[in-house]
């Protein structure tokens, strides 16, 4: 049976990153993936992991949603590196069957219940599994230099140890369109989007650093896969004084020939590519 993906894209990109999800989809769909829409889906609760033991029953929620409406060969793929770490947290918490015993006992009110079958998926996980598929439909090589910025709690895990592969997926994504990619002294670094809330002239510091990195190594453009990341160097460009920055679907959308409204792009950005 062909596997489906349900798409859970997160908060931020929902109300405020509309072109990484339109991108994401897409893409997606030139791929010849099929993306089902999780509904009545809530917040995946990473706001409020230090806050109360009682977060977990969040990412339970929207895990036995997908659960519940999809079949088996159906993974939960995210857009975002903290709804990404917070599902996957939350699943290594559940295996605590006392702990899974009392989420089941709230989720049962709604009719549902998290039975620990369902498997997260970053948007890079999947787009790697697919990395031949895209190197065979590209259609225009990028001619650009490019500085990465990789989602940290995609690449770096939480505190269950998850973690995908190492940061050369990314990389290797972003060379397939042509692109050169290069290596900047803050690479790895935090971008500093999750301070914004706490400490905005902190948050500004450290996006200004990293950018300021990225343009003495020579980057053109700057190329994220996370809304966080994309809040602080898009949103907030003139306070950083940043590059002009892309999200990865949309960089791989251009070259296999995506049209520019499809990804999210103004006619001047598409061109800037």
């Amino acid at each position: 049976m062909r596997m489906k993906y349900a798409l859970y894209p997160g908060c931020i990109v929902l109300y405020q990153m509309h072109e990484y999800e339109e991108s994401a989809r897409s893409l997606l769909a030139c791929l010849g993936l099929e993306i089902k829409d999780i509904e009545d889906m809530c917040c995946c609760g990473s706001l409020l992991e230090d806050a109360t033991e009682k977060w977990v029953a969040l990412p339970a929620y929207n895990m036995a949603k997908v659960e519940s409406d999809m079949n088996e060969d159906t993974k939960m793929l995210t857009l975002c590196g903290a709804c990404t770490n917070a599902f996957r947290r939350a699943r290594t918490i559940l295996i605590d069957s006392k702990i899974r015993k009392k989420v089941n006992n709230r989720l049962m009110n709604l009719g549902l219940e998290y039975k620990g079958k369902i498997s997260i998926l970053h948007i890079l996980e999947l787009l790697y599994e697919n990395r031949k598929r895209i190197e065979e439909m590209r259609k225009r090589e990028l001619k650009l230099k490019c500085a990465i910025s990789y989602p940290c709690q995609v690449f770096h895990g939480g505190r269950d140890g998850s973690s995908i592969y190492s940061y050369k997926i990314m990389k290797e994504l972003v060379e397939i369109t042509g692109a050169k990619v290069v290596d900047y002294e803050c690479e790895e670094d935090c971008c500093g989007s999750s301070l914004l809330m706490q400490d905005e002239k902190m948050a500004f510091k450290i996006g200004k650093e990293k950018m300021s990195s990225a343009r003495k190594g020579g980057a053109d453009i700057m190329v994220d896969a996370c809304g966080n990341c994309h809040l602080l160097f898009d949103r907030y460009g003139k306070e950083i004084e940043g590059i002009p920055t892309f999200f990865i679907t949309q960089i791989i959308g251009v070259s296999v020939g995506l049209d520019a409204k499809l990804l999210g792009l103004k006619r001047k950005e598409y061109e800037m590519l």
